[in-house]
């Protein structure tokens, strides 16, 4: 059995598939280079590596791309920082990535379990029919005295 140390970096045998990333050499390979699971991402083959830590994901595909966990999302599209955010918390990317929750008027918008919402309303105003479209649309207080909704 002839060994060759590939220009990447591989230790590998003179099968035919040498040389060729993700030919099935890896089984075949040992030492640091473009082998997924040696703990190195080796660009620009690989995008993540399966014993490199991502935040809230996993290196999936032969070290091709990311699996987030439930409710993470990769907005910024590098792998190196994982899924950076939270889609059922973040008023940027509420839900999925880059749904931005609109504007409030009289309030500020929120993001809960993926759906915007209203987070707060301004002093003296009220959200009473819960629909974020037209916000905190009832005027609850007048001239600094306490005004109640109808019952």
């Amino acid at each position: 059995l002839s060994v060759a140390v590939w220009s990447a970096g591989e230790v590998c045998d003179l099968g035919a598939k040498n040389g060729t990333y993700n030919s099935g050499c890896n089984a075949d390979c040992s030492g640091p280079g473009n082998v997924c699971g040696d703990g190195m991402i080796s660009a620009p083959e690989e995008r993540c590596d399966t014993m490199v830590p991502v935040a809230n994901a996993t290196c999936v595909n032969n070290c091709q791309a990311i699996l987030c966990t439930q409710s993470f999302a990769d907005c910024d599209n590098q792998p190196a920082t994982g899924c950076e955010i939270n889609t059922n918390t973040n008023v940027g990317n509420c839900g999925s990535c880059g749904s931005v929750c609109p504007q409030v008027p009289h309030g500020s918008p929120g993001c809960s379990s993926g759906t915007c919402i209203i987070a707060s309303c301004e002093p003296g105003f009220d959200d009473c029919d819960k629909a974020t479209i037209n916000g905190c649309e009832v005027l609850t207080a007048r001239r600094g005295e306490p005004w109640r909704e109808a019952d």
